[in-house]
């Protein structure tokens, strides 16, 4: 029995309205599909976490291997290199010029095998140099009197000389006087003994001739050692033979133009002196700097056009180790494309003659996938350099190509 002094009971509906609510929303958001899926990229970190957090060696192994073949890869593309149009190298056509007037350092877009101006020793092509300036200055002085000596030796005990070799490093092992960090003296004898049982002037039921050379020389220095007395006046061979750019492009890392032009001006400037003189120049032996000798596959028709001229473009052609790389990118590429302008010169004209070495050096039947230079025949294949062996096989096949000129 309820008192009238007491309070009416409260309403519970509004309590129960709260709590039906509340009951509805924890069902509905059980219920509901979650607002954002795990992306694989999460999943994968988290599987990673957990990876690592139970299992640090696997996941510590995982890494590595995930690295070092990263690291082939990058290894892969950069041996590979970017397909370049060998047309495009060398982006002047020098073939038609008729003296060193036509020969104009402006049409250079760069002097560097890398790209640019900078990063190389690169002379003025068209200008000749001595090496007085360097060091030893006393010894290649000398070397320079005693090719004026011999030329005058020659002259007066043969009179008549069929050939002169001028040249670098190979013209002056030819010789027996070069001091080589690369062969000891008795080598350099030996290389020098074979030259002169082809060539020696008491020899005379044979072609002889003399051989006039430096090492280390560029074409520029070649240019300042016929001016200045290496080839006399009476100084009048029938063939001039000449060995050049070598080390305008192994050591001083001047790109293809530049190498061109230097040599170019050396011929053009022998042609001024003995215009009636033939000349034959020796294309530039192959180099690599792979380690067993192979060379990649140069093919202009297989190769996309446009040269792009940057770092990465460049690495194709030049032999510099890329920093993160254990690959050295191979200079055989420039090789070819200068010896393929070179040729094309000489065939434009009817006193040069060129003369190609490939089958000398390399190796393209020995069913390897790449052409190969003979490792012994080629002592230093990053420089071009031959051995004993390879001397001689190059002197056969250039008193073959006397014979020949001769008849």
């Amino acid at each position: 029995m309820a008192y009238l002094n007491d309070p009416p009971p409260e309403d519970d509906s509004d309590l129960e309205d709260l709590l039906s609510h509340n009951d509805r929303e924890k069902r509905s958001i059980l219920n509901s599909p979650p607002s954002r899926r795990v992306s694989m990229i999460d999943f994968t970190l988290a599987y990673i976490s957990v990876l690592v957090m139970k299992k640090p060696r696997l996941a510590c192994c995982m890494v590595i291997f995930f690295l070092l073949c990263l690291f082939l890869m990058v290894n892969m593309k950069l041996s590979n290199g970017t397909n370049i149009s060998l047309d495009s190298i060398v982006e002047n056509d020098y073939s038609s010029i008729q003296s060193k007037y036509d020969l104009k350092l402006g049409s250079i877009d760069h002097w560097c095998l890398k790209g640019g101006n900078e990063k190389c020793r690169c002379e003025d092509p068209l200008q000749p140099m001595s090496r007085w300036k360097e060091g030893p200055i006393v010894a290649w002085e000398r070397s320079h009197t005693k090719n004026k000596d011999l030329v005058q030796y020659a002259i007066k005990e043969l009179g008549n000389i069929d050939v002169v070799f001028l040249g670098e490093n190979i013209t002056e092992l030819w010789a027996g006087k070069a001091s080589s960090l690369y062969y000891d003296s008795n080598v350099i004898d030996e290389i020098s003994d074979k030259f002169w049982k082809k060539f020696g002037m008491n020899r005379k039921e044979q072609y002889n001739g003399i051989s006039l050379g430096i090492s280390g020389d560029t074409a520029p220095n070649v240019l300042w050692r016929i001016q200045n007395g290496e080839i006399p006046r009476n100084l009048n061979p029938k063939i001039f033979w000449l060995v050049l750019g070598t080390n305008d492009l192994a050591l001083r890392q001047c790109s293809e133009e530049v190498v061109l032009l230097g040599i170019l001006r050396v011929i053009e400037e022998i042609q001024e002196m003995k215009p009636n003189t033939k000349i034959v120049l020796n294309s530039i032996l192959p180099m690599t700097t792979d380690a067993k000798g192979r060379l990649p596959e140069v093919d202009g028709n297989r190769m996309e056009k446009g040269l792009k001229r940057n770092v990465d473009a460049r690495r194709s052609l030049v032999g510099v180790s890329v920093p993160w790389s254990s690959t050295v990118v191979d200079i055989w590429p420039s090789v070819v494309m200068i010896n393929k302008a070179l040729k094309k010169f000489c065939s434009k004209h009817k006193h040069i003659i060129f003369f190609d070495v490939y089958d000398i050096f390399v190796d393209d039947q020995n069913g390897k996938m790449r052409p190969t230079i003979d490792s012994e025949l080629m002592k230093i294949s990053t420089l071009g350099m031959p051995t004993v062996s390879g001397h001689e096989k190059l002197l056969d096949s250039i008193q073959l190509k006397l014979k020949h000129i001769l008849s």
